[in-house]
């Protein structure tokens, strides 16, 4: 399983299926759809419908 963004910024767990693994890379077959927003931050205790706060490091990272 995997978590997403919807298109309201909630948290939706999606269940995918794994292709292959290589190393730290995980290669997904179904389950996920072109433009999902998959959360990849661990996250402690989610709640389905919680609401998302995103913080774009690029730029920060950018900036130093």
């Amino acid at each position: 399983k995997v978590y997403l963004a919807n298109a309201d910024n909630r948290l939706v767990t999606v269940t995918v299926s794994v292709a292959r693994r290589e190393g730290e890379d995980v290669y997904v077959d179904q389950g996920l759809s072109a433009g999902d927003t998959v959360i990849v931050t661990r996250l402690i205790d989610p709640l389905e419908n919680s609401l998302l706060d995103f913080v774009d490091t690029a730029d920060k990272e950018s900036a130093s």
